[in-house]
Parts: structure tokens; sequence; C-alpha cells
């Protein structure tokens, strides 16, 4: 049975103003920015069918071998425009799943109200079973927003805004009675069915009624903030942040009124009162929650301010180095190399930080953290490695002599192991220190490898500079090659195999053996730091002594030595960080499915959120067309909701509750509730509604 394709939604018209003197150009309908708006922001979906993923289906509830089959569009999500969707293997569907064991047409979905839904098994010959229950080709059945529909070799659930009781009341009654006309006289009738549920029904009346008049309540008291009438879902370019909903209510949580919060100090505030929450360069909520006021207060503040005395100091020591080495450097060499002793170093500390922007895609770091970051590599980590380097390096020197070795390769490997084993200590220290101090905000592998890059890139920086400064110019094309060309990621590669594994600590749900993934990480660092050193330390000494060091096989020998093996490591940091970023895409795919039924979520911004590259595009075409308020406001709202599948990610895993009756999860949707209502005030200014 072939589906009628769901019709597209209307393009939105300007209403035809009476007969009298033009309006000024400041109150036009905006057509120009009106038709700059992604697709994505012009038309609202009523439901949205997700692909299950193998771990999310309970083995008792399919049997049968699961695959993940994806959507026609590569993606494990596909959005219905309409009341109607029809779901198989056809390019001619609503939604086209790439499963072989599908039908053509398999499953027709008809909503019949608000969050009432029915699904018919189309098919010839293929079951379609809805949750638990099987149906055969030609039947139908109720369909709940929620339900998994099970059908071929995949697992698809129907994400909708919840039901409206009496629309769910309707429709439970109904079934009841097909089912007992379908008994055919087998011990039941209608009126018997009828009253078994009168008498299910009036169990829970009394709650239901409570349910029903608190949403009366807060509708009334929302009926001053709501949004300009109109038909819900018409296709206007305001209706997927509900603006174009019925009077009464805001839309941004499907259709239902926006509640009331409570602020952190217990006091009951609308939406939109307030500034925090609508403020889109903040420290969002996770920080919120990490800065606050902890239960051994005094404690911590003694060691946060013992860690910052030491932070300082090591920093003023670290700047004090630097004008030292620029004051030899400018006497010997002149200004001019001084100038490019700090201007070449900048390109690889540039080209890392780009790359963390542009691998920081779901749920994004604060600039504050990210900064620290960098700067602890910068300048809190050289002073201790100057330190610790000196000492170190006798001690190995005399313990390696021992041995017989060569002077240049075992002062080579001295130098080696000093400087793999203390850069790698006093870098790592300041990761830990993030994940210790700001463990909420630290969530997975991808943050440990971009907090591992920042404080490599940072550390590299005055490394690099001292390098280039107390170098005569002769070298400077050699160093160019080695520490920018070649090794710009050095230093944040081994920093970004430690952070990775504290990453995989940090998300790990066996908390007995969490401890064993850093120190395997850190042991690699510091092994793969002091190969990489004892190469280019022991090609440039043999070079000193003119063994070979001007031959172009010696030369050729040791950059492969050196190089290709940082590559292979990169490479698979590489590998790891994209698989993290797939884990992280999954993590707001499932948990925040349990939002789009909340009605906190709209069904077009959950699609929307697991694609990184259709959330970004979406949200540029929203600056070019309204401005940077309605963007920022924009991604402020987004990051909002992956905020809060990441919260609800960490608290499955086994993270406890916060202190004090407010947790992050109601912070994180009382500041959506005020974002999506900013943002539909914006949206209604712009275009005059």
């Amino acid at each position: 049975m072939a589906a009628a394709a769901p019709v597209a939604p209307a393009a939105p018209v300007a209403p035809v103003a009476p007969s009298r003197a033009p309006a000024s150009p400041r109150h036009k309908r905006p057509t120009h920015r009106l038709a700059a708006l992604p697709l994505d922001l012009t038309a609202a979906s009523s439901g949205v069918l997700r692909v299950l993923d193998p771990g999310e289906i309970a083995p008792s509830l399919f049997p049968r071998r699961h695959r993940t089959a994806l959507f026609l569009n590569g993606g494990h999500a596909c959005a219905i425009g309409g009341d109607v969707a029809a779901l198989g293997r056809s390019l001619d569907n609503t939604a086209v799943l790439l499963d072989p064991a599908v039908s053509r047409e398999h499953a027709l979905l008809l909503r019949e109200g608000d969050g009432v839904w029915r699904v018919v098994n189309v098919s010839a010959h293929n079951p379609l079973a809805v949750g638990e229950r099987e149906l055969a080709p030609g039947e139908e059945g109720m369909l709940r927003p929620g339900t998994v529909l099970l059908l071929g070799h995949s697992a698809v659930q129907l994400l909708a805004p919840g039901y409206g009781e009496r629309e769910a009341r309707g429709a439970r009654a109904k079934d009841a009675k097909k089912e007992t006309r379908e008994r055919g006289g087998r011990g039941e009738n209608a009126e018997d069915a009828e009253g078994r549920g009168r008498r299910t029904e009036n169990a829970k009346s009394a709650k239901k009624r409570e349910v029903r008049e608190e949403e009366e309540r807060a509708t009334a008291e929302d009926a001053e903030g709501s949004s300009p009438p109109g038909r819900a879902g018409d296709g206007s370019p305001l209706s997927l942040w509900g603006v174009g909903k019925a009077e009464g209510s805001v839309g941004a949580s499907g259709g239902r009124p926006l509640r009331r919060v409570r602020s952190a100090r217990g006091k009951e505030e609308p939406p939109d009162a307030g500034d925090s929450g609508t403020r889109v360069l903040g420290l969002g909520v996770t920080m919120e929650f990490a800065l606050r006021r902890r239960p051994n207060a005094r404690a911590f503040a003694l060691l946060a301010a013992l860690v910052l005395a030491l932070a300082l100091a090591s920093a003023v020591v670290t700047l004090g180095a630097a004008a030292l080495i620029g004051a030899d450097a400018l006497s010997a060499y002149g200004a001019g190399h001084v100038l490019a002793a700090l201007a070449i170093p900048l390109a690889p500390a540039l080209g890392v930080v780009l790359l963390v922007a542009l691998l920081d895609r779901y749920e994004r770091e604060p600039l504050p953290v990210l900064l620290a970051a960098f700067l602890w590599g910068a300048l809190i980590a050289i002073a201790p490695a100057l330190a610790l380097e000196h000492d170190l390096t006798r001690t190995l020197l005399a313990g390696i002599t021992a041995h017989g070795l060569p002077a240049d390769l075992t002062r080579a490997l001295a130098r080696a192991l000093t400087a793999g084993l203390t850069e790698e200590t006093v870098k790592g220290a300041g990761l830990v220190l993030l994940l210790l101090a700001l463990r909420d905000e630290f969530d997975n592998v991808t943050d440990g490898v971009l907090y591992g890059l920042l404080v490599g890139a940072g550390f590299a920086l005055v490394e690099n500079f001292a390098y280039f400064a107390q170098s005569p110019r002769g070298d400077l094309p050699f160093l160019i090659a080695g520490r920018v060309v070649l090794g710009w990621l050095s230093h944040s590669t081994f920093s970004a195999i430690f952070g990775a594994a504290l990453g995989f600590a940090r998300e790990t749900r066996d908390r007995a053996t969490a401890w064993l993934p850093p120190l395997l990480g850190f042991c690699l660092a510091v092994l793969l730091h002091t190969a990489f050193d004892f190469v280019t330390f022991g090609a440039d000494a043999l070079a000193q002594h003119g063994i070979a060091g001007d031959a172009p096989q010696f030369i050729a020998g040791a950059l492969a030595l050196a190089y290709l093996p940082l590559f292979a490591e990169q490479a698979a940091l590489g590998a790891v960080l994209l698989a993290a970023l797939r884990r992280e895409a999954a993590v707001v795919r499932e948990f925040l499915a349990a939002e789009v039924l909340r009605g906190a979520v709209t069904p077009d911004e959950y699609t929307l959120l697991q694609n990184a590259t259709l959330r970004a595009r979406a949200e540029r075409r929203l600056l070019v067309a309204l401005g940077p308020r309605a963007y920022l406001t924009a991604r402020a709202l987004h990051q909002a909701a992956i905020g809060l599948a990441f919260r609800a990610w960490h608290v499955a895993n086994g993270d406890p509750p916060k202190p004090g009756p407010l947790q992050p999860e109601d912070a994180y949707r009382g500041r959506i509730a005020r974002l999506h209502a900013s943002l539909v005030r914006q949206l209604a200014a712009a275009f005059d509604l």
C-alpha cells in the first residue's frame, strides 16, 4: 500500500495591508531576511523517527539480530513534517529505511491529535511489532510517542511531544472496543470493555485532574508573555520556535505552556525573569554548579589559594626566563632575530587553537577553561620543568655512563629521558588538576584530547621561542622545518594521549579500574616523547661531531626515525578522536530523546542537535538573517540542550546527585525554556508578528 507523501508546509504569505498610508520602512516585514532563514528553521515537524543502536534494545524485546540501519540521508533520525508518514524501503516513503529486510512500504503513521498517533502495517507479508505487540499485515494499533517499532532487522522509535490526556483516553477506548469486537463473543462484549476502561480511568482521575489544573494555572500565569496567535505547524518561519502557536502557549516546549521555574534561591520566577537564564556568553550551567559553594568550602579555598600562588610564582619565573633569553638574543643577533623568534612560534600555536575550535563540535568547552589549559602549558608548566630537568639530567647521566655507552649517545639518552618524564609530568598535572576541579566539565575522551592539545600548544610556544631566540640565523630553516612544519603537533600529541586516557577514565562505569587507563596513557606519553627526543638529540650530537652529518641519507634517516612514528601516533589519536565524536552524537541522540517526549526539545531541534554540521549551518544562516543576538541565543539554546543530554548520560553512568534541591537537569530545562522565550521574542520582533 503506497502512502501519500505529506503535504509540504505552505510558504508564508505577507498579509495584505488595508487602504492607508504605507508603513514606514522600519515596520515593514523583512522579506529578505525571511528568505535567508534556513529550511530547518522554517518548518515545524510533528515528530521525528530515530533508529536505535543495538545497545539500546533489550534482547528479550528484539530477539532477532539487530543491525543499525540508517535512513536514506545517512542519519539516525528523520523528521516527520505532517500528520501522515510512510516508513519503508521504497524511495517514495517519507522515511526511507536502508534495511533489506524491511518491506518497500511497511508502516503508515497517522497523527490524530495532540500526541495521539496510530500505526498501520501496510506490508503484504512482513510483521510489524509495536513494543511487545505484533501487528499482522493490514492490522493497525495505537502508537504512543516513545514506543519502539520493530520491523525487519531495525528498531525505530517515534519521538513526539507527549499525549494530551483526553485524546489518549479516547484512543485507548477505541482500541478496547475494537479488540472486543474482534473476539467475536468469546466471553466479553463492548460494554464490559468500556466498564473495565472506566474503572481504570477512575483509579487515576484524581491525579489527572491535578495535572490538568496545574497546567491551566501555568497557562494563565504565562498568558501575558505568550506568543502571537496563529496556527501550530503552519509552516511559518517562526513555527519551529513556537511563534504562531495557539494563544496562551509559547510553543517552545512542544505546544505546552512554559512553566515557571524556581531560581537557585528557591523563589519561583517566570521563564524570562532574571538575566542568568538568557545570558548567552556566560559560563553555562555546568560551570555554575562546579563553582558553587562546596561542603568543605574552607579546605577547598585553601587548596585553591595554594595552587594559585604556585601558578603565579611559576608564571613569574617563566616570564623572567623568557625576558633574559630575549635580552641575550637581542644583544647577540639584533631586534629582527628576536621578532622572528616571537612571531614564528605563533603559527603552530594558532594552528592548534583552530584545530580545537574545529573539533569541539557537540558539548563545547567554556572559553575560560580552554584558555586556562593553554596558559598552564605556556606559563605554569615551564618553570617546574626547568627546575626538575637540570638535577634529573645529572642523575641519569651518572647512571647511564656507568654502563659504558658512548658519551654522545649517553648525554642524548639522559636528556631525552629527562625531557620526556618531567615535561609530561608537569603538563599532565594540569590535566589532572582540571579533571579534579572541574569534573563535570571534563566529560569524555574528546575533552581530554582537546585540553591536552592546548596544554601542549602552550608549552611548545614558549619552548620554540627559546630555541629560535638562542639559535643562530643559519639554523632557522632547520628549526622551521623540524619544529613548525613537521613537528607543530609534537608536544600536543603527547599531552593529548594522556588527556584521552583521563577522558576514558572519566566516562567509564567501572570505578574500580578507572585508574588504569591514565597510568597507561601517562607511560605511553613519556615513552613516545622520550623516543622522539632521543632520535633528535642523538642525530644532533652525531652531526656536531661530523659523523655523516651532511649526508642526505643521514638526514633522511633521522627525519624518518623521528617523525614517521609521530605521524603514526597522530593518525591513531585522530581515529580515537573521531570515534569519540561519534560517541558524543550517540549520547545526544539517546539521552535527549526523553526531552522530546517531555516537550523541552522540539523534534526539529532534536534533528539539528545530533548533526553538528547541520546545526552549525542553521546557526550561521540565522546570523545572516537576524543578526548576532539571535545567533548567540540559538547557539546557547543548542548548547543547553546538549549539556542536558550529557548530564543525563553522566547520571546513567553513576554520577551522584548534587547537594541541594536544584539539580543541573532542572537548571538546564529552565535555561532552555528561557532561551526559547527570548528567541521567540526576537523572531516575533524581527518579523513584526
